[in-house]
């Protein structure tokens, strides 16, 4: 029950992170720095610098955590390319054509699977041991603000924002708590 309880909290922590994307729209510009500074920083300080010291792995003289780093960049480019807006919205220039852009929501919903891994980690972790739980409970608790950030900021810049981006956003706030119960619920051993 406590991990539920917790995993709500950060719930909580995305909801904010969400208000303020919102609130800010004059300064939307500013908010969205703001998310893309706390994501490259967390990515470029603390995550490539631990998955390089892990993963020693090479294949052709190349670490393996270099080419699945390009290929995943690679593959976003080309989804962006194939779905995204090749026009700034702010561009003057007329098309004879009308633009689909599924990006924003595809974001939207590639944040609600990663909330839900969020909660799936909160609840393993505190299966294995409650120190570890409350460490990545404070991480998730941090880590939320962001998530809530992104989710709302990337509907409103695809123009999403509508009931549905509302019904999104419940939908990865719910997504955390899910995510606990099942990983809570896992019967784990030292071979897995």
């Amino acid at each position: 029950m406590l991990v539920i309880t917790l995993a709500a909290t950060t719930v909580l922590a995305t909801f904010f992170g969400g208000m303020l994307a919102l609130r800010a729209r004059d300064r939307f510009h500013l908010v969205l720095g703001l998310s893309a500074g706390l994501l490259l920083g967390l990515v470029g300080f603390d995550l490539l610098p631990e998955v390089f010291e892990m993963n020693t792995n090479s294949f052709a003289g190349v670490p393996v955590v270099s080419i699945a780093i390009l290929a995943g960049f690679l593959i976003l480019h080309i989804v962006e390319r194939g779905y995204g807006s090749h026009e700034p919205a702010e561009s003057h220039y007329g098309h004879d054509h009308e633009h689909h852009s599924v990006s924003g929501i595809i974001g939207a919903l590639a944040m609600g699977g990663h909330v839900f891994l969020d909660g799936l980690a909160l609840g393993v972790a505190f299966t294995i041991d409650d120190k570890l739980g409350i460490a990545v409970f404070v991480a998730l608790l941090v880590h939320a603000f962001s998530d809530g950030l992104n989710t709302v900021s990337l509907l409103i810049k695809s123009g999403k924002w509508t009931r549905k981006g509302i019904w999104l956003l419940g939908v990865d706030s719910v997504a955390r708590i899910s995510g606990a119960v099942i990983g809570s619920s896992l019967a784990l051993n030292e071979n897995f």
